[in-house]
């Protein structure tokens, strides 16, 4: 999906781990195993639980994750590939 200038990758919560500092979200985006890093602030913008579809846009500097049709702002997040 296209929106503006960002290619949005179709993806679906695989597992959330959470600590104090934020959440580790699992991800498969087309088969292929991501976590997500996510900071405090951001992890409790949204109930992220297995199972939830995502839309994930990843750039030379920066990754930015979204719940699929939410009309939130995205979440920046650093990616750890599995």
């Amino acid at each position: 999906m296209h929106d503006g200038h960002r290619v949005w990758l179709k993806a679906r919560v695989e597992a959330v781990r959470r600590s104090d500092s934020g959440s580790v979200v699992s991800l498969d985006v087309g088969g292929t195993r991501v976590s997500a890093v996510l900071c405090r602030d951001h992890a409790i913008l949204c109930v992220w639980a297995p199972g939830l579809p995502v839309e994930m846009h990843v750039d030379q500097w920066e990754a930015w994750l979204r719940p699929t049709g939410d009309r939130i702002e995205a979440i920046m997040c650093k990616l750890v590939y599995d």
